[in-house]
């Protein structure tokens, strides 16, 4: 029985047509369907199988014809590559600059490595999540980087892998309790870090909007660090200065509660991008000349040049996605090589901080 992934089994049956016929300019490789109905596998198989040989720079793909040997390949470089690995990237909507961040760590750790990678697009969905863990491992690969969906959520999919002992790392989020690898955030010193830089700024009262820390353990790991800062910097913690923001009508009364209660040097610390725009929306919407300036610190350069408009001081912590990315596949590629031992690695955020003197937000220098 041969053992080896089928997609290096098709990669050989191509290569020995290749050697076969290299010096037949026209001759033309068998189609995805062909070798999937061959080898009686997916079409996918078949198209990885194609993709390390594009990728080898020893075929060439004509729209509407087919696939071709590229002209003037030399024998010598031509080899049944059983170190080829391939690895399953899982991973939410890729619109967000993080998320963008992160893949392209990815890919470039593989590119470097000779890494096959194969991604799988997730809408957020648990279902999408564990069809994907179960097709990865079909199509023989040899990890998995797994972007996990909102909430704590555990499948038997994903404690399969564990029991397993699949390779895999987890980015972004955690799922307690599992002895899988993770990639993430250092967000409990990110938030820490913000409540700190807001103190030294002379902000004396500070508000914190977030998402239910149900929704991710980045979230929960920020809450704590903000409870810890105020704690630290401000000597005691009030809950009444968290607000969770998924009910809007709850989150316009409360931050509009809080700007008539406040004055002097204020802020609001958001753990997360939703807020962003609505809050701004809220304060706009709200006299404010009592308060000599409001600050803004947040995760994430989103929306900075929005802020920066609209005239609010903003203090930001920037996620170094393209390490998170990078570190989290090296991680997957130990533990494809042997090793054993859980491994835990969180990224330092960056930060940015932006002041207006001349802000209509700074009552200081100009009456709103």
């Amino acid at each position: 029985m041969n053992e080896k992934p089928i997609y290096l089994q098709i990669r050989d049956y191509l290569l020995d047509l290749i050697k076969k016929n290299i010096d037949n300019p026209d001759f033309k490789l068998p189609s995805e369907y062909e070798l999937a109905d061959k080898f009686s596998v997916s079409r996918l198989s078949a198209r990885n199988a194609i993709l390390t040989l594009e990728k080898d720079d020893l075929i060439i793909r004509k729209q509407g014809k087919g696939t071709f040997i590229k002209p003037g390949i030399m024998l010598d470089i031509i080899s049944k590559d059983e170190s080829v690995l391939m690895i399953a990237y899982i991973f939410q909507s890729n619109t967000s600059p993080l998320n963008q961040q992160i893949a392209f760590g990815v890919k470039t750790y593989c590119n470097e490595h000779n890494i096959f990678e194969v991604d799988f697009l997730n809408f957020c969905s648990k279902e999408d999540e564990d069809n994907y863990i179960k097709l990865a491992q079909k199509i023989n690969c040899n990890g998995i980087l797994l972007f996990p969906i909102d909430f704590e959520t555990y499948t038997d999919d994903i404690l399969k892998l564990q029991i397993k002992r699949y390779p895999a790392v987890f980015i972004d989020r955690k799922l307690p309790g599992l002895n899988i690898d993770y990639v993430g955030s250092n967000n409990e010193d990110g938030a820490y870090q913000l409540v700190k830089r807001l103190y030294e700024r002379g902000v004396e009262h500070i508000c914190c909007i977030s998402n239910s820390a149900e929704v991710a353990t980045s979230l929960k790991e920020r809450i704590n660090g903000y409870k810890k800062g105020v704690l630290d910097f401000y000597g005691k913690f009030d809950s009444e200065d968290m607000i969770e923001s998924q009910n809007g009508v709850m989150l316009a009364s409360a931050i509009e509660k809080k700007i008539k209660s406040w004055e002097g040097n204020c802020a609001f610390l958001l753990t997360s991008s939703g807020p962003y725009v609505y809050l701004l929306h809220i304060l706009e919407s709200l006299d404010v000349s009592h308060i000599d300036k409001i600050t803004i610190a947040k995760f994430d350069d989103e929306f900075n040049a929005l802020m920066k408009y609209m005239g609010y001081d903003t203090i930001t912590a920037i996620q170094n996605g393209t390490k998170i990315g990078y570190t989290a596949a090296k991680q997957l590629h130990e533990q494809i090589l042997g090793r054993i031992e859980k491994k835990e690695t969180l990224i330092d955020c960056m930060f940015e901080e932006n002041e207006f003197p001349d802000s209509k937000k700074n009552k200081k220098n100009t009456e709103r």
